[in-house]
């Protein structure tokens, strides 16, 4: 039947749909592949790479493998750091996607890590917010430092309330884009282009018989 989802080609991820091409004995005789760059969805990675978190956290994605997708102003895009370490030596990336394929659908879940940049005196707690989207194999994260919040014992459910709100709006607009792409794959490409195939396939079927000469 037909395929539609994430899948890796060419050096990079598609959005594709898969159609099987019968024969008129119904036995499938070739396979259909179409789809579009992941990366093309200008308008979702734009948004993204856009949002910004408190004065300097940002929005990211990673896939399961541990790849960043989308990352901070596009700069680390297709770089693995599935095995990246916190200040205490806790790989907090594989807890991030972890976390965040083990949440429930709507749900998010919540990684708190030291981290220490270049030229700072000393680690500070960087909060993130996570969720998936499991139709992409996107692990989306919100997450910027807690001292960026409000300070005192309202600095995890502030940053926790803005971050729910910036994953929620990233996620529905990952939903309505992979709904406009799905029907323009299928509907608009897909379709008549298996039915072009199917009827080239039954007209070479036809048996012609020579006439005989007069």
């Amino acid at each position: 039947g037909t395929y539609s989802g994430r899948t890796f080609a060419a050096g990079g991820w598609y959005l594709a749909v898969y159609e099987p091409i019968y024969d008129q004995n119904q036995s499938v005789v070739g396979l259909l592949a179409l789809g579009v760059p992941q990366e093309s969805v200008t308008s979702l990675r734009n948004a993204i790479i856009n949002t910004k978190v408190g004065t300097t956290g940002y929005v990211y994605v990673l896939d399961s493998e541990g790849h960043y997708v989308i990352s901070q102003n596009g700069t680390r895009d297709g770089e693995l750091i599935w095995d990246a370490k916190d200040e205490n030596g806790n790989f907090f990336v594989q807890e991030i996607i972890q976390k965040g394929k083990a949440a429930r659908a709507g749900e998010f879940a919540e990684v708190r890590y030291p981290w220490k940049n270049p030229g700072d005196p000393a680690p500070r707690y960087k909060v993130a917010r996570i969720m998936y989207f499991a139709p992409w194999d996107w692990v989306i994260g919100a997450g910027s430092y807690e001292s960026e919040f409000l300070s005192g014992t309202y600095a995890i459910q502030e940053i926790g309330r803005r971050s729910n709100w910036l994953l929620l709006g990233v996620l529905a607009l990952a939903i309505v884009l992979t709904t406009v792409v799905w029907m323009f794959i299928s509907n608009g490409i897909a379709g008549p282009i298996v039915r072009i195939a199917q009827a080239v396939i039954a007209t070479r079927s036809i048996r012609f018989t020579p006439r005989r000469a007069k």
